[in-house]
């Protein structure tokens, strides 16, 4: 993080809002919110089972394009990482999410 950062926050250094790994909070906090929004499809009436599935098939595909973009920002190791792990659970619950919608 540049200077000027936290020199306009100072505050967030104490949250522990910046920390030495930025990547993490680059992917965490989005991935966070692209699962968080798949839940807004359940809002939408129980008969409109096609505007349901799109909403989650669009947020399972900016997903799989998100991860897909961040890959090489990431080391390369021979071993699944706890981030590696997380965006499989978001996969997984994306999935879940669908399938609950058509069913």
């Amino acid at each position: 993080m540049c200077r000027e950062t936290f020199l306009l926050f100072p505050s967030l250094i104490g949250l522990g809002l910046f920390s030495a790994y930025p990547s993490v909070y680059n992917l965490v906090m989005p991935s966070f919110l692209f699962v968080t929004l798949s839940f807004a499809s359940m809002l939408l009436p129980p008969g409109d089972l096609g505007q349901r599935f799109d909403i989650v098939l669009a947020i399972l595909v900016l997903e799989a394009a998100f991860k897909f973009v961040f890959t090489d920002k990431l080391p390369k190791t021979p071993y699944l990482s706890w981030l590696d792990k997380y965006m499989t659970g978001t996969f997984i619950t994306l999935c879940a999410v669908g399938c609950e919608n058509v069913i």
